[in-house]
């Protein structure tokens, strides 16, 4: 498989979770970063996918930043050889310039954690996982607006576009979904000056980003995951390949429904839930082959559509969880306790940091209208 091509423009705005995916699903990829002097490559052909990350820069600032044009060439080839693209924040503003939309200065600029709300459409639903609201980390002055050609997936209080897709291959994203907490507050620390006008509203404190780092994310990771294992799938492959993958994802979907079937009652009126806890226990597995990791993508994407179906074919409202309204952080993880638990306080409830900056949860938490359980 060719790698993928993954653009740092600055030393402060670090792939982060993005490439912490790639490594832990063995998906090739070769980081050019151009803070460290790096070049990019004359073409992407050598590639089979290009992934574009954020920056403090704007997308005009071409002057300065001379690679920028280089970077919009690239996206062109790109798209024109069926290679998919992938923007983060700078990066799917690239991707609208690119392909023939605008970026311009933000009405109200979105520093913080802000709730970002899938359209209510099949191909939001397939992107995202659902059309439940979820809350991600903003930091931005700009914003994209796609070509008409494009599909607008989300939106949020301030911004009308959070994502979007071209082809239904490529994905321009105004959040900062491969952001860890890590980085955020390395953020925090050396650009503050961005801060000066908080308001809680559009442009949050700091203490209130630093609260709500471990309360968000969580569900945060989550949604990325299920953000890249989407793109992923449009990676070339060759057909006997394929093949071999839609066999497993069928077995491994079967394996699943009986498996959650058997753990969680009342499923008729929690099929977005069930499907919902499938993925994100899902993905949580290491994967060591390609095989693995599109099987385990495509099994999601067979029980997404069961459940979607289920939940709208039923004439019966009683045996189906309604879409809308939804509450605003439905499925967010709540902790019960506000505190981390000490390791003698085993009735505790919270969420703690692990090795490699890995959220791990224990105790009770409630997801939208059910409740989990979870022992490390």
């Amino acid at each position: 498989m060719k790698p993928i091509l993954v653009l740092q423009h600055a030393h402060y705005d670090w792939p982060g979770y993005f490439t912490d995916c790639l490594i832990n699903w063995e998906i090739p990829f070769e980081l050019v970063n151009i803070a460290a002097g790096d070049a990019l490559p004359l073409s992407i052909v050598d590639y089979s996918g290009f992934g574009i990350m954020g920056g403090g820069m704007s997308v005009h600032d071409t002057d300065e930043y001379p690679h920028l044009l280089e970077a919009v060439e690239l996206i062109y080839e790109a798209m024109s050889l069926g290679i998919p693209v992938i923007g983060h924040c700078l990066g799917g503003q690239l991707l609208a310039k690119a392909s023939g939309g605008t970026v311009q200065k933000a009405p109200h600029k979105e520093i913080g954690w802000h709730t970002v709300t899938p359209k209510h459409d099949n191909l939001a639903y397939q992107w995202f996982g659902g059309i439940t609201p979820v809350t991600l980390f903003e930091w931005h002055n700009e914003f994209f607006i796609p070509p008409l050609r494009a599909h607008n997936l989300a939106s949020s209080l301030y911004c009308q576009n959070q994502a979007f897709v071209l082809d239904d291959i490529h994905l321009g994203m105004q959040f900062h979904c491969e952001a860890l907490p890590e980085k955020i507050n390395h953020w925090l620390d050396t650009a503050r000056e961005d801060l000066h006008d908080a308001n809680d509203a559009n442009v949050h404190s700091v203490e209130r980003i630093q609260r709500e780092n471990w309360l968000y994310i969580e569900n945060a990771m989550a949604a990325a995951r299920q953000l890249y294992l989407k793109w992923l799938s449009n990676l070339q492959i060759d057909d006997k390949i394929r093949q071999q993958i839609t066999l497993c994802a069928m077995f491994l979907a079967l394996f699943l429904f009986i498996k959650k079937s058997s753990t969680h009652t009342n499923f008729e009126q929690k099929p977005v839930i069930m499907r919902k806890t499938l993925i994100h226990q899902g993905l949580m597995m290491k994967t060591h082959s390609k095989t693995a990791l599109f099987s385990l993508l495509l099994a999601g994407s067979l029980w997404q559509t069961a459940a979607y179906a289920d939940t709208h074919a039923s004439s019966d409202s009683s045996k189906t969880l309604p879409v809308e309204p939804w509450h605003p952080h439905s499925y967010e993880l709540k902790p019960i306790a506000q505190t981390a638990p000490t390791e003698a306080d085993s009735n505790t409830t919270g969420l703690k940091l692990g090795a490699k900056n890995k959220i791990e949860l224990y105790g009770t938490v409630e997801i939208g209208y059910s409740k989990w359980s979870h022992k490390n």
